[in-house]
């Protein structure tokens, strides 16, 4: 796969493309989150029910975290009670995820001071995948990883 970093819409779309392309197969999410409090519970609880039993557990743990920091993130640009998108498949031997929400900005992987309590999660998603991105979206924008 190419550079491993992507911070804007347009450097990897064509490898996201190339997979998503891909036949899907086994276990699938593709739910609609409220945003809110609970949304990064509801996201990790949803993935763990479909794909705990058929992953790894370390595959299964990195994917919880991921699926929790990208609808995180999500939910703090939407409005609470609105809803986030939240895509999760199996294409070949890669998990690809795809979390759509309603705003426009872009995500900045930001570099927390190590007092910080927050600005770690992109840092976390682009350690624990092969590769992520987003692209924009009719009304807001797709922020995906492969794992």
């Amino acid at each position: 796969m190419p550079s491993r970093e992507t911070t804007s819409g347009t450097g990897a779309v064509p490898t996201l493309v190339l997979v998503a392309d891909r036949p899907a197969r086994g276990a699938q999410v593709d739910c609609g989150i409220a945003s809110g409090p609970m949304a990064a519970r509801t996201a990790r609880r949803a993935v763990r029910d479909e794909f705990g039993a058929c992953v790894p557990s370390s595959t299964a743990a990195d994917l919880e975290l991921i699926v929790a920091e990208l609808v995180e993130n999500a939910s703090k640009v939407t409005e609470v009670g609105e809803p986030v998108h939240l895509g999760v498949r199996a294409i070949g031997t890669d998990l690809l995820i795809e979390v759509t929400d309603s705003s426009e900005l872009t995500p900045v992987r930001r570099c927390a001071s190590e007092l910080d309590e927050g600005g770690r999660g992109l840092l976390l998603v682009q350690e624990l995948t092969s590769l992520w991105g987003w692209h924009p979206v009719e009304g807001g924008k797709v922020v995906w990883a492969v794992l």
